[in-house]
């Protein structure tokens, strides 16, 4: 394979994981959102930021239901930019392109950064 149909293949992955990192995304929001506007009266969520264990625990009621299908439709597309940088850095591997390689590394690593203080 040429370097351009490298690039070209490469540039068709992380359109891919961007379309569907936020075609996901939407569906989880979109599911949790309904899931809300049906219910009895209680459309709001019990907390404005639940821990995991807190979803996971009220995830069999209706509103955890929703409320936890939001918050993985949220995740996922705060992930979405962490799966194209982890896409372009191999992608440069492979092309061999070192310099691009470690700055991607970079971004990758600042990522993970805001993730951990995030989720902290």
């Amino acid at each position: 394979m040429t370097s351009s149909s490298n690039t070209f293949l490469a540039e068709r992955w992380i359109a891919r994981i961007l379309r569907g990192g936020i075609v996901l995304s939407v569906m989880f929001i979109v599911a949790g959102l309904f899931l809300m506007t049906i219910q009895d009266g209680s459309n709001i969520p019990p907390t404005v930021h639940p821990s995991l264990s807190d979803l996971l625990l009220t995830a069999s009621t209706p509103s955890g239901l929703a409320s936890a299908l939001m918050v993985i439709g949220l995740v996922l597309l705060m992930f979405t930019p962490f799966l194209r940088v982890l896409a372009a850095v191999l992608a440069f591997s492979v092309e061999r392109e070192w310099k691009y390689v470690v700055a991607a590394l970079l971004v990758l690593l600042m990522l993970i950064g805001e993730m951990v203080f995030a989720f902290r």
